[in-house]
């Protein structure tokens, strides 16, 4: 629930009146939507390949994902990081797979020493607490999964909360008053999970320019792009103000061939809805950034065909399923909760 009804905020004249955006729906019968996160780290790309292509394997098996992205990055640790970006729409083809041979017996096995770690985060929410958000019409994410569908719930802040549909009964408001302390965990040879508070939130900002052309490139290169490696850049180094725990800057990888895409995503966890919310509009970098935005949607000089767009899920307590296993003590959000051992062998839930 914002403080403003669609299209009445402050900023509502911000784009264009005919601004085309779009939003995701599900199917009727779709109650809960499972989007996973499986990483692999190593200090070198070599070194990775092998687990890396082990998980494909396993998320390639029957009732695997209805959706399956590959995304690489390097952390703040040095270590290249294999992502793996999985999501069901199916439940109960989710659970035949998460506790099937293919996957259960190959994460059992994970080694616990070496110079590979591998983790996963895997949310499982009810379809009412998630948005997606785009100007063109194409699907980024989850929505893949569902239909596009006009939304007017754009351009004025608050919007990103108005376009769940659960924020019609639920302020997601956190559950801690501050942000925990950071500490780098003691987490090599271990398998490790923690426990979340409820209403932690999951973003993932992404962009597209593989349709753009020349002129549109020019503004991305020039102006777009600096920005948002700024806004980006506040919100992985200002957890404490910003209420996030952890950030993921990646390239995106075409799935079969692993050649590098002109497309880039951002994932992020944060305390709440509500954190980000207040550092986006309070943070330089983040209004830099909503200005360059609509610049490039009420400039006339080309027609816009970047996909530029976001997808947010709210996670109450319990709908995260974490484990890390032989990974350092700076990966995903291990630094932020006490860590409890997982024991060995022990299947996923």
């Amino acid at each position: 629930m914002s403080d403003t009804p669609p299209g009445k905020g402050p900023d509502a004249a911000a784009l264009p009146a005919d601004y085309p955006g779009k939003t995701a729906r599900f199917a009727a019968d779709v109650e809960r939507l499972v989007y996973a996160i499986f990483g692999v780290q190593a200090r070198s790309h070599g070194a990775a390949a092998a687990t890396a292509a082990a998980l494909e394997a396993a998320l390639a098996a029957v009732d695997g994902p209805q959706g399956l992205e590959h995304l690489r990055y390097v952390d703040e640790a040095g270590a290249q990081c294999e992502v793996y970006l999985a999501c069901w729409t199916d439940h109960a083809r989710y659970q035949r797979w998460n506790t099937g041979p293919a996957f259960r017996d190959w994460w059992r096995a994970l080694p616990l020493h070496g110079p590979v770690g591998c983790w996963r985060e895997v949310i499982d929410a009810g379809k009412d607490y998630y948005q997606y958000g785009a100007g063109v019409p194409a699907q980024g994410g989850m929505s893949a999964l569902g239909e596009l569908v006009p939304c007017d719930r754009f351009g004025y802040w608050g919007g990103y909360r108005d376009r769940v549909p659960a924020s019609s009964h639920d302020d997601f408001a956190p559950a801690l008053a501050a942000m925990p302390a950071r500490v780098a965990r003691d987490s090599l040879g271990r398998r490790l999970r923690v426990e979340t508070p409820d209403n932690l939130c999951f973003i993932r900002e992404g962009q597209a320019w593989d349709k753009s052309d020349d002129e549109e490139r020019r503004v991305w290169n020039e102006k777009m792009a600096p920005v948002v490696a700024r806004w980006v850049s506040t919100l992985r180094d200002r957890p404490g103000e910003t209420g996030c725990f952890s950030l993921r800057f990646c390239q995106e990888l075409e799935l079969s061939s692993q050649s590098v895409m002109e497309k880039q995503s951002q994932l992020a966890f944060l305390l709440s809805l509500a954190h980000i919310e207040r550092a986006a509009r309070t943070t330089h970098s983040h209004l830099s950034v909503k200005q360059t935005f609509t610049d490039m949607y009420t400039e006339p000089r080309f027609t816009p065909r970047m996909h530029i767009w976001v997808e947010m899920l709210i996670i109450k307590r319990g709908e995260l399923d974490n484990e890390y296993v032989n990974c350092h003590g700076l990966t995903g959000l291990l630094p932020y909760f006490e860590p409890l051992d997982v024991e060995e062998g022990l299947p996923p839930t």
